[in-house]
């Protein structure tokens, strides 16, 4: 398989498959032109008082990440102990934020996920090309994704497969991030990366046993 070589082409080659709890509402297209749009998002969904929390937090450590390698290269005892805090907190966090999200230990999806969009089985239906909001909540780190979106595909599911527990009113959804807040593309392309190292590491433990 040959390498991304645009951006576009990057956010559509590097997909995981996960969990995640999912809200979509329709909107008017007219939205995603207000200056105001991220603020707007946050106003259509039940948000706890943590998500801001967690998304200072999140942007702390992002930005502390270039001033941490620096303190690596003189020192990596200092540096791994730092490490070991922002992990601490980061655990404290995302359990805060866990207690605070209704639905997450039930209303599960499996989706597939880019940094261009996603895919998922949904019980309602949406016409192609109708923009929705979207929250979107990546299991098991709790973080809360916020975008708008395009409606690519919307397909009935065929019911096949019954010991998979599809319900008969099953749709297959593809989503195409839009206009996303920069911010929530980072925590998203973090996620993304977080999830193929964990599958890669699986992968290589699963091969080591079979030796």
């Amino acid at each position: 398989m040959m390498p991304p070589t645009t951006d576009q082409d990057r956010r559509e080659f590097y997909r995981v498959s996960c969990r995640a709890s999912i809200e979509i509402q329709p909107i008017h297209e007219n939205n995603l032109q207000r200056e105001d749009a991220f603020q707007y998002l946050s106003t259509l969904f039940d948000l706890p008082p943590a998500f801001e929390l967690h998304n200072e937090l999140q942007k702390i450590e992002q930005e502390s990440q270039i001033f941490l390698r620096q303190i690596q290269e003189k020192d990596k005892n200092l540096a791994q102990y730092l490490k070991s805090i922002d992990k601490k907190i980061d655990l404290l966090a995302q359990t805060l934020l866990q207690q605070q999200l209704p639905g997450y230990e039930t209303e599960h999806h499996l989706i597939n996920l880019s940094e261009g969009g996603l895919k998922l089985r949904h019980s309602t239906p949406y016409p192609e090309n109708q923009i929705v909001a979207l929250k979107l909540i990546l299991i098991p780190q709790a973080t809360v994704i916020l975008s708008f979106c395009k409606v690519i595909l919307c397909k009935k599911t065929n019911p096949m497969y019954p010991d998979q527990g599809l319900a008969q009113n099953q749709f297959t959804l593809r989503l195409e991030f839009l206009d996303m807040d920069p911010r929530q593309q980072q925590f998203l392309a973090r996620f993304i990366t977080q999830q193929q190292r964990q599958d890669l590491q699986r992968h290589s433990e699963n091969k080591f046993d079979e030796e």
